[in-house]
């Protein structure tokens, strides 16, 4: 999901490789790019600099996800899901700086 990869994205080493060693790496079909550890590494960077993550999913799912933070350490993540057959790519940028907004707004809070 758009969560978990975010949320992943802000594990510590240990606890990714935990990760790793208790479900293995995604398949190719779940996470292009990310099926070997270094494509893995690659995509998490990725998302810890955009700090955002859309996801279509194959439930037919759009999934947009933003963190959440306290003392600035990832605690939570904010996320908003649309049905796919509703998503245009119009949404993506107002969704993006509206939840962007929202997780700002409850950092500011924590």
């Amino acid at each position: 999901t758009a969560t978990g990869r975010l949320l992943m994205a802000h594990f510590t080493t240990k606890e990714l490789d935990a990760l790793i060693n208790a479900v293995g790496l995604p398949s190719k079909k779940v996470w292009p790019d990310a099926e070997t550890k270094i494509g893995l590494d690659m995509e998490l960077s990725k998302i810890r600099k955009e700090e955002f993550v859309k996801l279509v999913s194959v439930y037919h799912t759009v999934g947009f996800a933003v963190p959440i933070f306290k003392d600035k350490k990832v605690i939570a993540a904010l996320s908003v899901f649309v049905p796919e057959s509703r998503y245009t790519d119009s949404h993506k940028g107002k969704i993006a700086k509206l939840i962007r907004k929202a997780a700002k707004q409850i950092t500011s809070r924590l």
